[in-house]
């Protein structure tokens, strides 16, 4: 991905998409929140596709329910009174 210049931009294209995706889910408005939002989606990106490829590797190591709970956890803490 990173040797071919055509699919690296297609490969950011698609995850700047996704950050969008995150961060319109996440709501929010003005460009401190925007920013905010924005890192919070970069996060989730990075923590997919991380865990993905770790549980991959290692099936019976990583436990994904538990860290995605965590997350969970995270973003309740951010964005408090979400629903259950």
């Amino acid at each position: 991905m990173l040797l071919d210049e055509e699919l690296r931009s297609r490969v950011a294209g698609l995850y700047d998409w996704y950050r969008d995706l995150y961060a319109g889910g996440m709501g929010g408005a003005g460009a401190e929140t925007d920013a905010r939002l924005r890192g919070l989606a970069s996060l989730m990106v990075a923590m997919t596709d991380g865990l993905a490829v770790q549980k991959l590797l290692d099936p019976d190591g990583v436990e994904l329910e538990s860290l995605f709970g965590l997350w969970e956890e995270i973003l309740r803490r951010e964005f408090p009174g979400t629903a259950e």
